[in-house]
């Protein structure tokens, strides 16, 4: 074996081990990555992590026709706010100094309901929830029908057959609302009906 053999062996030799180290180290890296992020992940404290996995994904608008199941009614405001980090804080009722000497707050939040944005009041009676309503404003009679519709059919399919009731005024203002009753809560759906706009609200509230 001539010397330029010889070498051309040793440089073959050292060229593939320097693969296979590049290859090891990449595997090393890949190895690593899921174990950085789970260090990243233990930063988290225990007790934080663990409330988090019990706040429930509030996604789909039948999660948020079903809120119920998500916030009982009874909660007090920190548990809501748990459940929705973004609650407001709490006022009196209405603006009411009185209705606040008596135990009655509020506190608002914003969600998005079949692609309308909905404004949630949850009410409060000496730090216990009894009754929260979506109510989405600015709504043409038109839109304002066929969301009525569309909850109705909703709430009949699971609740049963709602009574219902219409009431007229002088100020040429009409509505429409309908009432399911479950064990513990009843179920309202109402739709307002102005001359230039309508108001749809629903919600749950203490039997």
């Amino acid at each position: 074996m001539n010397m330029k053999t010889k070498y051309m062996q040793l440089f073959v030799i050292f060229s593939l081990l320097l693969l296979f180290q590049g290859c090891s180290t990449k595997e090393q890296t890949r190895d690593t990555r899921p174990s950085n992020q789970a260090s990243t992940d233990s930063s988290t404290p225990a007790a934080i992590r663990s409330e988090q996995a019990k706040i429930p994904k509030i996604i789909t608008d039948q999660d948020k026709l079903l809120l119920i199941e998500h916030l009982p009614l009874n909660v007090n405001y920190t548990q809501a706010k748990k459940l929705f980090p973004y609650l407001s804080h709490t006022t009196a009722e209405g603006n009411s100094t009185y209705l606040e000497s008596k135990g009655l707050t509020e506190a608002f939040l914003d969600m998005k309901v079949f692609s309308h944005k909905a404004r949630i009041e949850l009410n409060f009676k000496d730090d216990r929830l009894y009754s929260y309503y979506y109510s989405i404003n600015l709504l043409n009679k038109k839109t304002a029908s066929e969301l009525y519709e569309k909850i109705w059919c909703f709430y009949t399919e699971r609740y049963g057959k709602p009574n219902w009731e219409t009431k007229n005024s002088e100020s040429n203002y009409i509505s429409h609302s309908s009432f399911w009753n479950s064990e513990n809560y009843a179920v309202v759906l109402t739709n307002n009906i102005f001359p230039a706009k309508c108001i749809l609200s629903w919600g749950f509230q203490r039997r």
